[in-house]
């Protein structure tokens, strides 16, 4: 869970057994004082209400201990809307957006007008790259653009806009129909599926509700489409065959090879972190094999797919504190390329979640950037993964976007100008 300073936090656990129950709230282990009840409520939170929560219930019979929510706290030092684009030596990959320190760049929120050039602040959100078919008058041109939907502003309201980054413009595609656009959401994960020409996306936090529903992106028809439930299926009534649960903080990845999208982890309901692998070939749902013992269940990893390995790579994420190992996914089950490690190693990326990866497949290399820290500080490290040495070493470059995590998307990191009618530029 993560919430910024000023917000409130709501945390709650549900036990059977024979009355009276008792309910005992603990932040790290610890007792917290008058925090005894079955829900447990933070006011304007600081960065000090980071931490393991856990709920021990008990009666006269004994007690019980709730699973661990992890809650990071996001420093808001600072925010804007600014966009980053990092320039790699074979590949001028994409961009990075999400929040750091102020700047020129006035937020333009979607009123029903095309056009619109700007997205508003946010954390949480989703990115995925897309080939669109762009007619012209020999034909039609293939173009690569980015989709951006969701995220949550630092006053709590969540947003489903959809958003279009192409050719160094962001141009909002705001819905004819309201119900044409999936509801508002944050900590959700969405990936393009090349093969249908599809962006699939899942799951993530409601503005009151932890959501399990799936929608398709067609980036050149420009519209969101819900995925049909199983027979007899009610979104957001609890577990169902044939279908992952609720979740947020998962990860998503197209398996190229294999033409099925990949979703592992996140955390269920009442904070329970997952360790499932699911599978969707653009037909169904199909829940993958068990984890092994050491792919622990986590939230905030990052995954993409690695076209010379592949295989869906998969770096990171909190299981109760963030990790570094590094996992594949061949199509079939998953193997351990890295243990975690909490030593300092020139080697190999520190512990941390809420980090952002792309791929560069001209330089068969993973990039990685930012997140938060085991004491939950954010970061603003880059480092390289290349395929054919098998190894990662930390990046330095002359312009870095500021420290930050939660769930920021990227595909690389070179700052670009504001806007030309903002008559400003990004230094």
């Amino acid at each position: 869970m993560y919430a910024s300073p000023g917000n409130s936090i709501f945390l709650s656990v549900g036990a059977i057994g024979s009355a009276p129950l008792k309910y005992q709230w603990q932040l790290n282990g610890r007792n917290i004082p008058n925090a005894t009840n079955s829900t447990y409520v933070i006011n304007n939170v600081t960065v000090g209400y980071s931490g393991n929560y856990t709920a021990v219930v008990s009666n006269a019979f004994g007690s019980a201990i709730s699973a661990e929510v992890p809650v990071t706290i996001v420093q808001q030092t600072c925010c804007d809307n600014k966009t980053w684009d990092f320039q790699g030596p074979c590949l001028d990959l994409a961009m990075l957006y999400t929040f750091e320190c102020p700047g020129p760049c006035q937020p333009y929120p979607c009123n029903g007008a095309i056009g619109q050039v700007w997205p508003t602040t946010r954390y949480g959100h989703a990115m995925a790259l897309e080939n669109l078919f762009l007619q012209v008058a020999s034909g039609s041109i293939l173009q690569n653009s980015m989709i951006m939907f969701g995220g949550v502003d630092f006053n709590g309201i969540y947003d489903n806009n959809t958003w279009r980054w192409v050719s160094g413009q962001w141009t909002i595609l705001c819905p004819l129909i309201t119900m044409q656009a999936p509801p508002a959401r944050a900590f959700h994960a969405m990936d393009y599926d090349s093969w249908r020409g599809k962006t699939v996306m899942f799951g993530g936090q409601g503005a009151s509700d932890l959501l399990d529903d799936a929608w398709e992106w067609d980036g050149n028809r420009e519209r969101w489409t819900p995925v049909p439930l199983p027979p007899g299926g009610v979104i957001n009534t609890g577990p169902r065959a044939n279908w992952p649960p609720a979740r947020l903080g998962h990860a998503m990845a197209y398996d190229s090879t294999h033409h099925r999208t990949v979703l592992f982890g996140g955390a269920g309901d009442g904070g329970v972190l997952l360790n499932d692998t699911w599978l969707r070939d653009g037909a169904a749902w199909i829940q993958g094999p068990a984890a092994p013992s050491g792919l622990t269940a986590r939230q905030g990893h990052a995954m993409i797919y690695d076209n010379q390995l592949q295989a869906v790579v998969l770096v990171g994420g909190s299981d109760g504190q963030p990790e570094n190992d590094m996992w594949e996914w061949d199509g079939n089950s998953w193997t351990e390329l890295l243990p975690s490690s909490a030593t300092p190693s020139s080697s190999q990326p520190s512990q941390r979640a809420g980090h952002a990866m792309a791929y560069d497949p001209d330089c068969g290399r993973i990039l990685l950037f930012g997140g938060f820290d085991i004491n939950g500080q954010p970061l603003n490290d880059t480092w390289q993964y290349d395929d054919v040495a098998t190894s990662w070493s930390a990046t330095s470059l002359a312009a870095m976007p500021a420290a930050r995590g939660s769930y920021i998307s990227a595909r690389g990191w070179r700052k670009n100008a504001c806007p030309a009618s903002e008559n400003t530029t990004s230094v």
